[in-house]
C-alpha cells in the first residue's frame, strides 16, 4: 500500500544483541562490477509468493577501451532459502544513480522500469519477457516504482504514463507531471481510484483519475518523496516542509504544515495517530496527525533517502548511509533507539519484513534476516 505498514506476522522482540541478528540466507554478488549502489543502482527489494525480486543496473567498465556500458538485470530468489531462480539481462543504459526502481508482482508478471526507460514485463516464474516498451518522452535514470491499477501499469517517467498491464500499449499520458523519482501511490474515493503524485518540478501534489490520467486538482508539495496515503488523509514530505490533508474529490484540505521537518527524498510514516519521520537530513520527528503538534524533533544519523518501515509496533529504518539498522519505538513521548546492528546496507534502499524476516538490499547482493530470534550474523 506503500504506506510502510508491514502486514501482520509473529510478535518480534524490542531488542537485538550487538552480536547482530542472525542471518538466513545472503545472495551471491550481483556482479563483480557491481561494488556499490552507484553502480548497481539503489532499488529496494520486494517479496510476493515466497520469492524475492530485485533490479540491478549493472554498469561495466571495459579498461581497455575506457568505455561504458550497462546491462538491466532482474533477479529472483526463494524467499526461505536464498536459492537463485532466474536472471533476467537484458542491455541497458549507463546512468548516475545506475537506475534505481523497485519490482512491481501483480498476477504471475513483474514489472520494473530499466535504465534507458524501457518497461520490462516478464513473467513472475521464469523471468521470460512477456512484452518490453519505452514509453513516449521517457526519461533515463528512473528511481520511481511501478503500480498497477486496474489493468493499467502506472509509473512516473519523464511523463506520468499508463500502459495497458497485457500489452504494454500506452492507454494515456498526462503532461503536466515530470516526475521520475517519485512513485505514484492509491487513493480510492466513492468507488473510484485515483493516483496521488508528488512531482518534483511542479513543485505541487496532484489526484488523477486512474481511468484516463486527468487532473482533478493540485495541491502544494513537491520533492522527491512520494506521499503517503492511509485512509483519507495524506502526509508529504518536500524540501520546505511536511504537509498534511484531508482528501477528497473536489480537492484537499489542508489540515496543517510544518516547517521545522522537511525532507528531500524518503516518506514519513502514519502509526496511532502520529507522523514519523526519520530523514536524509538528519533529524526525526514526531508530530500528532489530528493538530499538527510537533511531538518532538532531534538529531539522528542520516538515513540517506531510505524509507521506514512499521513492524508489530517498532519502527525499523536503516541510518549513517546504509552502515547501520535502527528499531525505534513509536511513540510522542519522546524519541527511543530500542536496538542499533551494523549492516553493510544499500544506502538508498528500503527494507521489506515478511513473517519476521528482514529482506534488504545490500551493497552487491541481498541477505534476510531472521528478527524474531536474535542471534549472531553469520557473514557469507
Amino acid at each position: 500500500n506503500r504506506n510502510g505498514l508491514a502486514p501482520e506476522g509473529p510478535a518480534l522482540p524490542a531488542n537485538w544483541p550487538q552480536s547482530g541478528l542472525q542471518q538466513i540466507w545472503q545472495s551471491q554478488p550481483f556482479s563483480s562490477d557491481v561494488g556499490d549502489g552507484s553502480a548497481g543502482g539503489y532499488g529496494s527489494v520486494v517479496v510476493a509468493d515466497e520469492r524475492v525480486y530485485a533490479f540491478v543496473n549493472r554498469k561495466i567498465v571495459d579498461p581497455d577501451e575506457g568505455s561504458r556500458r550497462a546491462t538491466d538485470v532482474v533477479l529472483c530468489w526463494n524467499a526461505a532459502t536464498g536459492k537463485p531462480l532466474w536472471k533476467n539481462e537484458t542491455p541497458g543504459s549507463v546512468s548516475h544513480w545506475g537506475s534505481s526502481s523497485t519490482p512491481c508482482i501483480v498476477n504471475g508478471r513483474c514489472y520494473v522500469i530499466g535504465g534507458a526507460g524501457t518497461v520490462y514485463c516478464l513473467d513472475s516464474k521464469d523471468g521470460s519477457e512477456i512484452w518490453a516498451v519505452e514509453p513516449s518522452q521517457v526519461r533515463r535514470d528512473i528511481s520511481s516504482s511501478i503500480e498497477v491499477v486496474n489493468g493499467k501499469v502506472i509509473l512516473m517517467c519523464g511523463l506520468l504514463t499508463a500502459l495497458d498491464a497485457k500489452t504494454g500499449d500506452t492507454l494515456w499520458q498526462q503532461p503536466a507531471l515530470t516526475g521520475s523519482d517519485n512513485s505514484t501511490v492509491l487513493w480510492r474515493s466513492e468507488g473510484q481510484d485515483y493516483l496521488i503524485c508528488n512531482d518534483e518540478k511542479s513543485k505541487s501534489v496532484a489526484c488523477v483519475s486512474a481511468a484516463d490520467g486527468k487532473v482533478l486538482w493540485t495541491t502544494v508539495g513537491g520533492g522527491k518523496s512520494t506521499a503517503v496515503v492511509v485512509g483519507d488523509t495524506m502526509v508529504v514530505l518536500t524540501p520546505k516542509m511536511m504537509l498534511a490533508y484531508t482528501l477528497t474529490i473536489d480537492g484537499p484540505l489542508e489540515l496543517w504544515r510544518n516547517s521545522e521537518v522537511h525532507d528531500r527524498g524518503t516518506s514519513p510514516v502514519i502509526y496511532e495517530g502520529h507522523v514519523y519521520h526519520i530523514g536524509s537530513r538528519g533529524s526525526a520527528a514526531c508530530i500528532e496527525l489530528a493538530t499538527g503538534q510537533l511531538a518532538w524533533l532531534e538529531e539522528v544519523p542520516d538515513t540517506e533517502i531510505s524509507s521506514p518501515i512499521v513492524v508489530d509496533g517498532k519502527i525499523i529504518v536503516q541510518q549513517e548511509w546504509g552502515k547501520k539498522l535502527t528499531m525505534i519505538r513509536p511513540t510522542p513521548q519522546k524519541y527511543e533507539v530500542l536496538s542499533q546492528v551494523q549492516l553493510p546496507l544499500s544506502r538508498a534502499a528500503s527494507p521489506a519484513v515478511v513473517d519476521g524476516k528482514l529482506y534488504v538490499r545490500l551493497n552487491h547482493a541481498v541477505a534476510c534476516y531472521d528478527l524474531t530470534s536474535p542471534g549472531a550474523i553469520q557473514q557469507k
